[in-house]
């Protein structure tokens, strides 16, 4: 009678099984990430358009309430429009509130500020674009709620309505909804932060009618990274040549 021997053989990974599974791994998920990373790129974007679909909503209800005038620069103590003596501080139309008593003094309302006042948007998110690109960010101005009253100036991360009528003249050209168009710029991502709002370079953008598109434009960062400053305050020129840019390549 002859007597099988069977060996019990140890169940697992040898070392090379081992540090083959590990080869694997680490092959997809270096041609998985930078598709991940793409999907997480676009999801901002499309965060930042519906942001920006939001407020124009909420521009055109503001101005059927007030005779078709779009939010303004900002309102002097007698209630007026004022367009002069502001633009060098609010050359990008960035200004949210601002105070220039001092931190901790209820500021007045400046640009989009007026839609937070009148509550045609209530969510403090909607005027920050996610990207990490963005200097402006809601944390920074919601302690201890939005829009804090620590701070002298609150700023949102879009150009609002930065078209001006001359480089002498910086009062806005547009100031109601019946003069905006498909083809006029109302309001962008972020244009002085010494780089683009998205990967690409690229931007989204408001226009009059209401739509949002992304602007794909390295000419745009080029002549934004011309000023290492990401735009002194003064420099008209250069600020009109990058919106002209962003309505230039929708013309074509």
């Amino acid at each position: 009678m002859l007597s099988l021997i069977v060996r019990n053989k140890k169940n697992g990974f040898t070392l090379i099984e081992l540090l083959v599974v590990i080869s694997i791994i680490a092959v997809l998920m270096a041609i998985m990430m930078p598709a991940l990373a793409k999907v997480k790129q676009q999801a901002r974007r499309i965060t930042c358009s519906t942001n920006m679909h939001s407020i124009g909503a909420a521009i055109n209800l503001y101005a059927h309430d007030n005779k078709n005038y779009i939010p303004p620069l900002n309102l002097s103590p007698n209630k007026g429009v004022n367009g002069t003596g502001t633009q060098r501080t609010n050359m990008w139309g960035r200004m949210f509130t601002r105070s220039d008593i001092g931190v901790g003094q209820w500021a007045p309302w400046w640009n989009l500020g007026f839609l937070w006042k009148e509550k045609y948007l209530e969510t403090g998110e909607v005027f920050y674009c996610t990207s990490p690109n963005n200097f402006y960010k809601y944390e920074l101005y919601s302690v201890p709620s939005f829009p804090t009253e620590r701070s002298y100036a609150v700023r949102i991360s879009y150009t609002y309505n930065p078209i001006c009528k001359s480089l002498t003249d910086r009062n806005r050209k547009y100031n109601r909804t019946d003069e905006c168009n498909g083809q006029m710029l109302l309001m962008a991502d972020l244009l002085t932060d010494g780089g683009a709002a998205h990967e690409g370079p690229g931007w989204n953008v408001l226009w009059g009618d209401g739509h949002v598109d992304f602007q794909k434009n390295p000419h745009v960062l080029e002549l934004i990274q011309k000023d290492v400053t990401g735009f002194s305050e003064s420099n008209y020129m250069l600020f009109d040549m990058v919106i002209d840019a962003l309505m230039t390549q929708t013309k074509r």
